[in-house]
């Protein structure tokens, strides 16, 4: 039974990675068609220290 939900729990995670990786990349792919620069190493630190914290505020509500 374990076993089982593991599975499933293992198959859903997956597919969620899976189109989230999908997602980056083809937004990775359209900034390079529209010609935006690369971000630099600090700016996108400090994007994702922001992201983290928006996903954390929305969860403690």
């Amino acid at each position: 039974m374990l076993t089982a939900i593991f599975i499933i729990t293992t198959i859903i995670c997956a597919k969620d990675w899976f189109k989230q990786t999908i997602f980056a990349n083809a937004m990775m792919v359209y900034f390079a068609r529209k010609g935006y620069p690369k971000p630099k190493t600090e700016d996108l630190e400090e994007c994702a220290t922001l992201a983290l914290r928006i996903m954390l505020r929305r969860r403690r509500r």
